[in-house]
């Protein structure tokens, strides 16, 4: 049997939640329209778990750009259109700049130090500032010696890659490059340890931390349960431990290595004062576990839409070939500037399939007034990018793939690396590697389906999966056939002649840096 002390805690929870929900009642004012929600539970009958997308896009063309939803105690703010996203996100930052709390994942699974996921305050500002001054502009710039060598590298393995495996290869990329700016050291190849292992975590992570799966995310009072009431918490703790202990290992490896990297840079007189051993591991660390996966989940994409649009990539392939003369040479980063429909291609790989279709939720800091509508405090607040990118209001033809609508208007809104101060902190290292991998394969290969026994195997342009806040392709086929032996000899050529001693690389990069 219970004893008194856990019996007189669950009644206070009970109570304190039925206060707080009567009091979310009275106090609703007037939010803006959405479907009509019912007593106690508000909307959360209605909130969709699967086809977010499309349930939300029924939404804003029901009730219009700004839509106000009750789940239980919490308020929720859809925004559907860049500029309310920006008169909120961006113009009121200030009060829109925090994060809804997450107990399981943010507060249990992550101890309260995953950068994406903690409020607004002076933690998240030593976060942002760390990261800053690792991903600002000038600092990108250097970077670009490494993503020049490591996309020559992937030009090279997509020679012997088959149609299936195109991803792991890209994956590799976008690992390799950040693991080494991190922690000084390359990863060859897909198979590499720390790419599996940290596979294998952020997989655990989401398939124990989705969105409703935990009780306590939607009731935080219940967190106060003893553990043995909590089962949470133990296996909050044990993701945890399994992460951390892969970041202490990768740590001591790059303190080891006798040049620059991101951890010996903070490690030194450059550590921040206010940051513990443990919280320094996590800032850096999100850095690379984040960035790969969202690189290779655009890149996915990026060869998806080269597959089911010839005629683009045609057109992009006749721009290249004029400025670098064929398969005489491979583009460069100088090259990718003077480049429109390449960075066109790029701005519409985005907009077309953003891997985050409704962002990393806001939670607004104190009340706010908007066209006539109350959004409380600690509301939720959703820029739903999807709905953005395929508002014909905005984007003619929405559904269709069309780079040269950037070049018509190149004013055209891009919303894929969020909004505000909580935009994403790698956006120009992540742009500089869609643009110099995107050129460089479009210029090296042909894309086409895969065949099997004859008949070709297709690809369903929508079928993507959720994994927590990102989507990304559902594994498909795709075959990249070098465009001729010509573009072969360079590609292997252009590698040879590249930097590979990663020391070398890196004392280059730090080289600029003084």
């Amino acid at each position: 049997m219970m004893s008194a002390a856990i019996c007189t805690l669950l009644a206070v929870i009970a109570t304190t939640s039925l206060g707080l929900l009567f009091l979310s009642i009275i106090r609703r004012g007037k939010l803006p329209p959405g479907p009509p929600p019912k007593p106690i539970v508000g909307n959360l009958h209605q909130f969709p778990k699967v086809n977010r997308a499309q349930v939300f896009d029924q939404w804003h063309r029901t009730y219009g750009p700004i839509v106000g939803l009750r789940l239980g105690l919490k308020k929720l703010i859809l925004v559907g259109s860049y500029q309310v996203a920006r008169e909120l996100l961006d113009r009121r930052g200030a009060i829109y700049s925090s994060r809804p709390r997450v107990v399981m994942a943010g507060e249990i699974a992550n101890r309260g130090n995953h950068t994406a996921l903690m409020p607004y305050g002076p933690k998240w500002k030593l976060h942002n500032r760390v990261h800053s001054a690792l991903m600002n502009p000038t600092m990108v710039k250097r970077y670009q010696y490494l993503q020049d060598i490591e996309s020559r590298q992937l030009v090279h393995d997509l020679l012997q890659g088959s149609t299936s495996d195109f991803g792991a290869r890209i994956h590799r990329y976008s690992s390799s490059l950040l693991f080494a700016l991190a922690y000084g050291r390359r990863l060859p190849t897909s198979d590499a340890f720390e790419i599996q292992e940290n596979a294998h975590i952020a997989h655990q992570f989401i398939n124990n931390l989705a969105a409703g799966r935990w009780l306590v995310d939607a009731f935080p009072v219940l967190n106060y349960l003893p553990t043995w009431l909590a089962p949470w918490k133990k296996i909050g703790e044990q993701l945890y431990q399994r992460k951390f202990g892969l970041l202490q290992r990768h740590t001591a490896l790059a303190l080891e290595k006798p040049v620059w990297n991101w951890t010996k840079h903070f490690h030194g007189p450059k550590k921040p004062a206010e940051a513990s051993w443990e919280e320094l591991l996590n800032i850096i660390g999100v850095l690379y576990e984040a960035g790969a996966d969202t690189t290779t989940s655009a890149l996915e994409a990026f060869v998806m839409a080269a597959v089911l649009h010839p005629d683009a990539v045609r057109r992009v392939q006749a721009e290249i070939d004029a400025l670098v003369g064929g398969a005489a040479r491979m583009p460069s980063f100088e090259d990718v500037q003077q480049l429109p429909f390449v960075d066109a291609f790029v701005n519409e790989t985005m907009r077309w399939r953003p891997i985050a279709p409704e962002g990393v939720p806001h939670s607004l800091m104190k009340e706010d007034e908007y066209e006539g509508f109350t959004i409380p405090k600690n509301s939720i607040v959703i820029a739903n990018q999807w709905h953005m990118a395929m508002d014909p209001a905005t984007f003619t033809d929405p559904q269709a793939f069309r780079p040269e609508r950037w070049l018509e208007d190149p004013k055209l809104p891009i919303s894929a690396f969020g909004f505000g101060r909580r935009a994403c902190p790698g956006r120009h290292i992540a742009l500089n590697s869609m643009k110099i991998v995107m050129c460089r394969l479009l210029w090296a290969y042909d894309f086409d389906h895969a065949y099997e026994n004859g008949r070709k195997v297709t690809i369903d342009p929508d079928n993507f999966v959720r994994e927590g806040v990102l989507s990304k392709p559902a594994p498909f086929k795709a075959a990249l056939r070098v465009r001729s032996p010509a573009h072969e000899k360079t590609i292997q050529s252009a590698l040879r002649e590249s930097e590979q001693d990663e020391d070398k690389i890196l004392a280059h990069i730090a080289a600029g840096l003084a």
